[in-house]
């Protein structure tokens, strides 16, 4: 379906991909497969369908000190030659939420009606990872099958003055990301030292005993830990560092002068 004020990018609902998933896994039958379900609906516009969309609202948590914040709706486009004194923090244009189909879209400007859908998103979207949990179960497939589940990228919720955003720096709320891995070559347990996705590639083909190609940033997962890792993560203009608990920043991401 067309994406809330950006009518030009397509996507479609959780249950929609998980339907298309589970059609697949009925025709390729008993094969060997790789698969990959992208869930698209923790991402902005926050339209999670009901109960979700309101599933937080009223919860009378106060979680961040913008909680009461009332934001101004922003035009301003975020380039590489936006200048720090020319962003204004407030309300991307294709944030604004629209909430009967046949009204226009209008812009919500408490921040906690935001951050209580951006809530509802994330518990749409583990539930429907739930429910494919459920399906390779259901179809004896899921003891032997390697998981994987994370996000590309974290959400900006107040964090550098950005709001209901990303793609601008390289900051904590950016980078870090949910990464579960459920595999018979890794014991169970919450691993504290930082890894990096580009891991993910080189786990697999060692898990699978496939020759991995050379050049690759990543290091396997199933590596011994190092807690004195150096980790770099970047984007157009900022640098990131992390080592064990910190994080070393260069440069002000969008807002560094070209």
């Amino acid at each position: 379906v067309p994406e809330l004020n950006r009518p030009m990018f397509l996507y479609r609902r959780a249950e929609d991909t998980l339907a298309a998933a589970a059609a697949w896994l009925k025709e390729i039958k008993d094969e060997p497969f790789f698969l990959w379900v992208h869930l698209m609906d923790a991402h902005g516009p926050y339209t999670p369908p009901p109960p979700f969309e309101t599933r937080f609202a009223g919860d009378g948590l106060t979680l961040t000190p913008f909680d009461r914040l009332r934001l101004p709706l922003t035009e301003t486009q975020i380039t590489r030659k936006t200048a720090p004194e020319d962003y204004i923090p407030g309300i991307p244009a294709y944030q604004a939420l629209g909430f009967e189909p046949s009204s226009p879209p209008k812009y919500e400007s408490r921040f906690k009606e935001y951050l209580d859908r951006y809530d509802g998103a994330i518990a749409y979207v583990d539930l429907a990872v739930g429910r494919l949990l459920a399906l390779l179960k259901s179809q004896n497939r899921y003891n032997d099958a390697i998981i994987i589940v994370h996000a590309d990228h974290g959400e900006a919720f107040g964090e550098q003055g950005v709001f209901f955003f990303h793609g601008l720096t390289v900051t904590r709320d950016q980078i870090h990301v949910p990464l579960i891995v459920k595999a018979a070559q890794l014991a169970p347990g919450r691993y504290s030292a930082p890894v990096s996705l580009c891991d993910i590639m080189p786990f697999l083909a060692e898990a699978l005993d496939l020759d991995a190609p050379g050049g690759m940033m990543g290091r396997s997962l199933l590596a011994r830990p190092d807690p004195q890792r150096f980790i770099p993560s970047q984007i157009l203009r900022q640098l990131a560092i992390i080592n064990n608990e910190n994080l070393y920043l260069y440069g002000q991401g969008y807002f560094e002068p070209a």
